[in-house]
């Protein structure tokens, strides 16, 4: 097992580089801010990882952050038990940090262009925030017109593959989960309005719509989509699993939930059952 400490997230992009020879494929538990020290976080972790994974198999690399990644080899079913007994284990110890863990396994070079992109974004997204929060209030407003409702209905009955509509305003879960989703056609958009313009002019097969936005929900485009397409197929992500929220995206039309991280075994679930249904 290798322990890296790392400054910053460019630091963490120079050592995936140059340990990208070890692994082919890689999965990914992300700890997301340790409040006390990462060496005795780490020395916790250690012997909660290798009672189901191969110490031989593990780089642990923390950020002075607070962040601590953990890239592994091994059994899915593996890593999901270790992501679990790590949460069982912090749980114990009155430590919450935020425990994510994704289901895929890509190339290194992949894995670091899409750290590359998220950090060029962070600016913009954080002054994207900061220029839409006293838009919030402000009511979803689009308008279709009948001419482009008959365009998007031609080309809804022309689709002869499956396509599939991305929406989410973290440009990294939207970049991962287009990994993930690697063998079909993906569009992905950040925000409210492009995820509107781009449904009615694509037509996209399925779509995966954040609820959780900073300018418009998803509640909102699914409502505004449902409005002119009542049979469009959207499937909720949020990174909460509230009754409240599952029940009112079902109420405004939504074909499922899924609440994050998630697998990519979910998310192909609900692609099949949007083609049998097609």
């Amino acid at each position: 097992m290798k322990v890296i400490q790392s400054e910053n997230i460019n630091s963490f992009i120079e050592i995936a580089k140059s340990i990208e020879n070890e692994y082919v494929l890689w999965r990914f538990i992300n700890i997301k801010g340790i409040p006390k020290s990462l060496e005795n976080a780490i020395s916790y972790i250690k012997p909660v990882l290798t009672r189901t994974l191969n110490p031989d198999h593990i780089t642990i690399i923390a950020l002075k952050s607070g962040d601590i990644f953990i890239l592994t080899k091994g059994d899915l079913t593996d890593i999901t038990i270790a992501t679990e007994a790590l949460k069982t284990s912090f749980q114990k110890i009155t430590l919450m940090p935020e425990i994510s863990f994704l289901d895929l396994s890509i190339e290194w070079e992949k894995f670091v262009n899409i750290i590359k992109a998220h950090k060029i974004k962070e600016k913009e997204a954080l002054q994207k925030i900061e220029n839409t929060k006293n838009k919030k209030s402000e009511k979803l407003n689009f308008k279709l017109t009948p001419e482009d409702l008959n365009l998007f209905k031609q080309k809804r009955l022309s689709q002869t593959s499956t396509s599939i509509l991305l929406v989410d305003d973290e440009p990294l879960t939207l970049n991962i989960i287009a990994q993930s989703l690697h063998d079909f056609k993906t569009i992905l958009v950040e925000t409210a309005e492009d995820a509107l313009d781009l449904y009615f002019s694509k037509a996209p097969s399925i779509v995966f719509l954040d609820i959780d936005m900073p300018t418009y929900s998803g509640y909102e485009v699914l409502e505004t989509i449902k409005k002119y397409d009542p049979n469009a197929y959207i499937i909720m992500l949020s990174g909460n699993s509230y009754a409240e929220q599952i029940k009112q995206a079902i109420t405004l039309g939504a074909k499922g939930f899924v609440s994050k991280p998630f697998s990519r075994q979910k998310l192909i679930e609900y692609i099949n059952k949007q083609r049998l249904n097609a």
